[in-house]
């Protein structure tokens, strides 16, 4: 099977390290559990442009540098590379595509066959979506943390593990192709015995 991975949450564990960045420099007290909302301003209380820029902040940093991976990633990455072919799809954009691809070689090596950068999470309207690009390259299953684009992958009958997450609880009512999944064990254990 051909399966798509997202990287911010479902590869590194993002928000736990944008939490503790912003807790130290932004004067935040705050848990990466506490972030209901995937926008960042809804869950801090703060504007958009304020989100932006403690984000920006948070990439030009060294501890951009340091996330580390979601717990299970790794050797979740290493029994599925043995029976399927692994892409990876993120909505970061181009502008730290060089950062993320070292990040991918760091903690996975070179696992995958390509890497999509479609820019979704700052630029909606001008970059394709996570759901083209899955359709585009005849994904089944794409791995992911974000609702919206889980629901786009599953209108066009892709089917999605979804983590569950803090910020993807407002979806009580999932459609049959998206599948709630509490980590990287549980996500093998499915995608190997769909095969």
């Amino acid at each position: 099977m051909k399966i798509a991975i997202d990287v911010d949450d479902v590869l590194a564990d993002f928000n736990n390290h944008f939490a503790q960045f912003i807790n130290t420099h932004f004067g935040y007290s705050v848990s990466s559990q506490e972030f209901f909302s995937f926008r960042y301003e809804e869950s801090l209380g703060c504007t958009t442009k304020k989100a932006y820029e403690m984000v920006d902040t948070f990439f030009a940093s060294p501890d951009f540098a340091e996330i580390a991976p979601l717990i299970g990633a790794v050797e979740g990455v290493e029994e599925l590379k043995k029976h399927h072919e692994l892409i990876v799809i993120t909505a970061r954009q181009e502008r730290i595509a060089q950062e993320t691809l070292d990040f991918l070689t760091r903690h996975f090596g070179v696992f995958y066959s390509e890497v999509v950068f479609t820019g979704q999470s700052r630029e909606p309207e001008s970059r394709k979506t996570k759901a083209q690009a899955c359709k585009e390259r005849g994904v089944d299953y794409l791995i992911e943390d974000h609702f919206d684009y889980a629901k786009q992958c599953a209108d066009l009958g892709i089917k999605v593990l979804m983590i569950d997450v803090p910020w993807n609880q407002h979806a009580k009512e999932l459609p049959p192709e998206i599948r709630r999944v509490t980590g990287w064990q549980e996500i093998v254990a499915i995608l190997n015995s769909a095969q």
